[in-house]
């Protein structure tokens, strides 16, 4: 599955010894929204407020070991 969605926000702020770098995006399709954050510079040069990207969404065919079912209550 593949949306598009715009990079409607986009802030940097120092945490520590690094920076976390906050995105908002928006569906161009549905409106619905979401955020990320990196502390990884070259992702955060990536893409700027107003860029439109594509997400794509598949299954994980190679899952991590271990109890899936805490892994999800802790998220």
């Amino acid at each position: 599955m593949k949306k598009k969605y715009w990079v409607n926000g986009k802030v940097t702020y120092p945490q520590g010894e690094t920076s976390v770098t906050n995105f908002m995006f928006t569906s161009t399709e549905t409106g619905e929204m979401f955020s990320l954050h990196t502390t990884d510079h070259a992702e955060a040069d990536t893409f700027t407020y107003g860029d439109c990207v594509v997400m794509e969404i598949r299954k994980d065919t190679d899952p991590p070991q271990g109890n899936n079912k805490n892994q999800t209550e802790q998220h």
